[in-house]
């Protein structure tokens, strides 16, 4: 993520889209898009808000990733998997993807900060991260992007570490209802898509992958 001093917020404070999401103020970028912190109206909870950068909205490849994401994590519910309350574009034909905001530190940031993990902790994060991967494949979803930067890491009420999954923007679909997979965009084999450093060999040599490769 960049900072947001270098983000051209597109969208002012106190903007709504789709008459639910109020925007309160940007929380970074990626190179999809840049994130905003939200008031979800109808649940009077918060929310993260995320519009597609102006500058790819005419590159049909980039919206229908964009769309992809959106389909692929509200095809399914899991508690250690970010919650997708929302879709549609703004008033100037962006598209955005409204999420539950998940607070706390990345993985990458615990890392980082504490080193390797005690095996209990390390097996309590991994277990909850596995069983929503294992949500995802039985709903024909790879997620493909499996790194510490795309994990969140949320403390309960009960001091539990919870992380939540994030990131399905070049999520594959396999098998499933043709219906649901309208408009998504399948993957051509020899593509190579994903973070090197933590793909699976099949993954980097362009082959065609299954939920093994997430795991």
């Amino acid at each position: 993520m960049t900072s947001t001093q270098d983000i051209a917020d597109p969208h002012a404070p106190g903007s709504v889209l789709g008459d639910r999401f109020e925007i309160l103020e940007p929380l970074g970028a990626g190179a999809m898009g840049v994130v905003f912190r939200a008031q979800d109206r109808s649940a009077g909870a918060p929310a993260a808000v995320k519009v597609l950068h102006r500058k790819l909205v005419t590159s049909g490849e980039y919206v229908s990733r964009f769309k992809r994401e959106a389909l692929a994590a509200s095809r399914f519910r899991h508690e250690a998997a970010v919650k997708v309350l929302g879709t549609g574009e703004t008033d100037d034909g962006l598209p955005y993807i409204a999420m539950e905001l998940v607070e706390g530190q990345s993985l990458r940031e615990l890392l980082d900060r504490s080193g390797p993990l005690p095996v209990g902790r390390a097996c309590n994060i991994a277990h909850q991260l596995l069983r929503a991967l294992g949500a995802a494949h039985r709903r024909g979803i790879v997620h493909r992007d499996i790194k510490p930067d795309n994990v969140r890491i949320v403390v309960d009420d009960d001091g539990i570490e919870r992380p939540k999954l994030l990131d399905f923007g070049i999520v594959k679909f396999i098998g499933g209802d043709p219906g649901e997979l309208e408009g998504a965009v399948k993957t051509k084999t020899g593509i190579v898509l994903g973070t090197p450093k933590y793909m699976a060999p099949e993954q980097v040599r362009g082959e065609g992958v299954d939920g093994r490769a997430d795991v």
